[in-house]
């Protein structure tokens, strides 16, 4: 459900945790959705955010939205760090897409 009708006070970091919790509980599409909220309401996500995000999709093997969502974080002009590279990894890894993984790692370099 949606933070704003749970009469929380949105932002990034109250995303951020309900994201990660969707990643422990292997919830990659509410993940997704939370995702896709916190840009409509016109927060600048962090690493952190796009890190939760990946490994959400590493969770669910969902390597293509994985890679996508990398993808969008170096549009945004951000550097994927570590967490970031290791999830897209993981997320080919649990797709059996160990090809992709490597793309990937070219993509960055």
């Amino acid at each position: 459900r949606s933070l704003r009708l749970k009469s929380l006070e949105p932002n990034v970091v109250a995303y951020t945790a309900a994201i990660s919790a969707c990643e422990r509980a292997v919830e990659w599409q509410h993940a997704h959705w939370l995702f896709a909220e916190l840009g409509m309401l016109n927060f600048e996500s962090e690493v952190i955010t796009y890190n939760a995000v990946v490994s959400a999709c590493a969770k669910g093997s969902q390597w293509r939205e994985s890679l996508r969502v990398c993808r969008e974080l170096r549009l945004r002009e951000m550097e994927p760090s570590t967490v970031t590279r290791t999830a897209a990894i993981s997320a080919c890894e649990n797709g059996g897409r160990w090809q992709q993984s490597l793309n990937f790692l070219g993509e960055i370099e």
